[in-house]
């Protein structure tokens, strides 16, 4: 059984500064926290917990001179002024590419436009998009969100979370223009894709690498949003496809008759998870 390894692979470049900005603070003395998961990976996010990193769910935790590490995925300009308000440190880890979305989502507002965010609704990601314009901004996940939207304005900007298909991306906006670019009312409609080029790029990877594989695992954290979607595209081509998270999800009986397992990862897994499950399956030939 041949192992065949995608050549975009482990941490992006927004999760793997994210982490490093985290490991390089908890090398100092302090009370280190974030408001929610860093990155969408469990395994990696305990592993900073273990180096000191507290997750919290509310900054009623946070006291003063404590530090406030922003997650990857960015957060609520609201939350962000109350934290300095108590006097907290803060480290922005927010993903460049994430913090490219926030600011054409406010450019777009302040310029009178009604605005699109193409994602999923309760990504923590899209949640610190919107509140750079105080939530005022439609979000679409479906075709049929498409079609119960009402927009006032003559103009519509529309914009996309970084982790999105681009192939969901051009389907929702292309149901948008036929929507509202045939009214007389819109005079101006602009399109931001706003899709960070790494998963776009493991997208493609992922559609690949499928058709050359008999099994493919996809490795990253279930609550990965991009995780998911590459999981959902390598199911699409192959039946044989396993979302998975450690090597204790792998299971016999999916590699039985396999000539040939191929492996893709999410944006938030670390290289080390990647390495431990290639090592199980390179142990299983050896057992065969």
């Amino acid at each position: 059984m041949k192992i065949k390894i995608a050549k975009h692979i482990g941490f992006c470049f927004g999760v793997r500064r994210a982490v490093n900005m985290a490991e390089h603070a908890l090398e100092k003395k302090g009370n280190f926290s974030c408001l929610g998961a860093i990155i969408h990976n469990p395994q990696e996010v305990r592993r900073l917990s273990l180096k000191g990193l507290k997750i919290i769910d509310n900054i009623k935790y946070l006291k003063k001179n404590d530090t406030l590490i922003i997650r990857s995925h960015g957060l609520l300009p609201r939350i962000i002024e109350s934290v300095k308000s108590k006097g907290v440190n803060l480290i922005d880890a927010t993903c460049p590419f994430v913090k490219k979305a926030q600011n054409i989502c406010k450019r777009l507002k302040d310029e009178g436009f009604d605005v699109v965010v193409v994602g999923e609704r309760e990504h923590p990601e899209v949640r610190s998009i919107l509140g750079f314009v105080d939530g005022k901004a439609a979000v679409v996940e479906s075709l049929f969100d498409v079609k119960r939207l009402k927009l006032r304005s003559g103009k519509i900007g529309i914009l996309a979370q970084t982790t999105q298909s681009k192939e969901n991306f051009h389907d929702l906006v292309t149901a948008l223009l036929k929507k509202y670019n045939s009214g007389p009312s819109y005079n101006e409609i602009r399109i931001f894709n706003t899709i960070c080029k790494d998963s776009a790029t493991r997208q493609q990877a992922a559609k690949k690498i499928s058709s050359v594989c008999d099994v493919i695992l996809v490795i990253g954290g279930k609550n990965s949003a991009n995780s998911r979607r590459l999981a959902k595209i390598c199911k699409s081509a192959l039946m044989r496809a396993y979302h998975v998270e450690t090597e204790d999800d792998l299971k016999p009986g999916w590699f039985k008759n396999t000539d040939r397992v191929g492996i893709i990862s999410g944006a938030s897994t670390p290289d080390w998870i990647i390495k431990k499950i290639a090592k199980a399956l390179k142990n299983r030939n050896g057992e065969e």
